[in-house]
């Protein structure tokens, strides 16, 4: 689902938004899902690791992005099997 404000995607159990989205300053990355911890991973264009968490609550948020360039980024966020692919712009 795409929205002009915010990058909303779920599996069966992950829910994960990302707002606002393009950003400025900071992003925030919003979960929710089952009990397992989360781990996120932001990658640029190029495949290249930007930001990467491991060991986050099952439930939360993260703000981020402040030190990123100006450009696309991918973030990847895992909670045990379920999967979720999200597509950050930095303007």
């Amino acid at each position: 689902q795409y929205n002009p404000v915010a990058a909303i995607a779920g599996s069966d159990k992950l829910n994960v938004k990302a707002f606002p989205n393009a950003f400025t300053d900071f992003i925030n990355l919003q979960w929710s899902g089952s009990d397992k911890p989360v781990n996120i991973t932001i990658t640029d264009v190029t495949g290249r690791l930007v930001e990467k968490r491991t060991g986050l609550a099952s439930s939360g948020t993260l703000k981020t992005g402040n030190n990123f360039p100006q450009g696309i980024y991918f973030a990847e966020i895992v909670q045990g099997t379920d999967k979720v692919m999200l597509k950050l712009m930095k303007q």
